[in-house]
This record gives C-alpha cells, structure tokens and sequence, in this order.
C-alpha cells in the first residue's frame, strides 16, 4: 500500500498541468499523497517493532488494517484498483496467519480451472520393490500398503490431475513474471469448498483453482515444489513419491472415483 502511493506520487511529478488552477491542484494533490505516505510508513515501522495487527475483511465494508488501535482503510491512489490491492494485502497476511477469508476477490492471475480426471497411468509390480503408479509428467506413486489397486490408482490420479493442472497455471504465472515461493504454496478454500485460491508469494499474489485433492494434503503440495518449479520453466523431472497411501487416504470417496 505504501509503495502504490509512492510510486503514484513519483509518477505525477512527470504529470503536465495544462494551467495554473490545474498545477495548484495537482501540487495539493502531490503533497497529500506524501504526508499520507509518511504515516503509513510509521505504521510500517511500528510492525516490525512487533506493534498489534489485526485485518477486519467482513463485506460490504471496506477492508480495514489496524496497527496498535490505530485503523487505516485499505485503498490505492488508483480507485479502481481498491480491491486488486486489499486482496493482495489481506493474502499476504493470511501467507503468515490462519485466516478466516470473506467474500472471494474479482480478479485473479489467471481464470479459475476444474482439472478433468482422465486416466492415463499404470501400475507397475515388481518383485523387488513396492506397487507403483506412474503416470504422464514423471509422477510416480509407490505405495507401502495397497488396499485395492483400482481405488487408489483413481485417487493418485486425481492428485497427479491436479498437480499438472497446477503446473500449467503456473507455468503461465512465470511467464508473466511473477515470483513463486515453490517451497511455501499454500491453498486457501473460498467460498464454494471445491474452490481455492493459491497463494503464490508472501506478497499476497494468487490463482484461482479446483483443487480439492491438493487442498486436503498440503504435505504432498510441499513435496512437489521441485516438480512443480522444473515443469513451469519447461523441464521434465520425476516426482517420486513415496508411500502414497498417506495422500489417497485423505481422497473423498475414492473408492467411488472413475473414467
């Protein structure tokens, strides 16, 4: 929020008046834009002095900060950029706290995406070693205990669906240049339970997607971050992984999932 302000502030300095009431006002403007600036980076200051924060996100009110009692209205030097900018902040904050998120956001990186389950793997059986299923993009899943091969072949499927899926979102994010924290994505449910909003950085970026199975097995999340990272930059690595059983477990209704 402090940076937006400055940079808008920067900006106008670049701006030409077309006459004198117009440079007045935009000279007024400016040196709101940098008193205003100069509180926020108070409260900044008073963050990392280890001040009390607390969001209050409950629509249709605006979404409020409070830093030590003191409250702040969200907003941008740019109106219509108001609810791009509290989504980001109130993401980032929810990256270091639990939070319990209102209303879903307008805008997202990119648009929301339902992977299609569609079976494409295989079990392979060995004498000297455990089951596995592999599958297309280098996953492979090895199970220490298999309880039925048709049940979990159809949830490590899904998961495998779903981290393709994920992939290729955000290979898009990459392209676009936005940072990822690989070793840190987090999933947030929004308001429909089978919806999520990924939460890509601790600056609050975001994607919206289906990911149910992803979503109930954050571990395997963490674990595919190598994977997931060598597949947006176009490259082609094995995602081993072991004793699936602990994710397909947590797979709702598995055993009714089918192609």
């Amino acid at each position: 929020m402090l940076a937006a302000y400055e940079d808008e502030a920067a900006i106008s300095r670049q701006s030409k008046a077309r006459d004198r009431k117009a440079r007045l006002k935009l000279s007024r403007w400016r040196s709101a834009t940098w008193a205003f600036s100069g509180e926020l980076r108070q409260r900044l200051d008073a963050l990392q002095q280890g001040a009390e924060v607390r969001i209050f996100a409950q629509r249709p009110n605006p979404v409020m900060i409070s830093i030590d009692g003191k409250p702040t209205v969200i907003s941008g030097p740019k109106a219509w950029d108001d609810q791009r900018l509290e989504q980001q902040i109130v993401l980032a904050y929810c990256w270091l706290q639990p939070c319990d998120l209102g209303p879903e956001p307008e805008q997202a990186l990119l648009p929301d995406s339902t992977p299609d389950p569609v079976q494409r793997g295989h079990w392979e059986y060995r004498q000297d070693r455990r089951p596995r299923y592999s599958t297309e993009g280098g996953l492979v899943f090895e199970f220490n205990r298999l309880d039925g091969a048709q049940a979990e072949g159809a949830a490590a499927e899904q998961l495998a669906t779903e981290l393709r899926e994920l992939a290729t979102q955000l290979r898009g994010v990459r392209e676009m240049g936005t940072s990822v924290d690989w070793d840190n994505l987090r999933l947030l449910p929004r308001e429909n339970q089978d919806q999520h909003w990924v939460l890509l950085n601790p600056n609050g970026d975001y994607l919206r997607a289906s990911l149910p199975g992803l979503y109930r097995n954050p571990d395997l999340l963490r674990e595919a971050g190598p994977w997931l990272s060598a597949q947006a930059e176009g490259e082609q690595t094995v995602l081993q992984i072991r004793r699936a059983e602990r994710f397909t477990q947590h797979m709702e209704s598995a055993a009714d999932l089918s192609y």
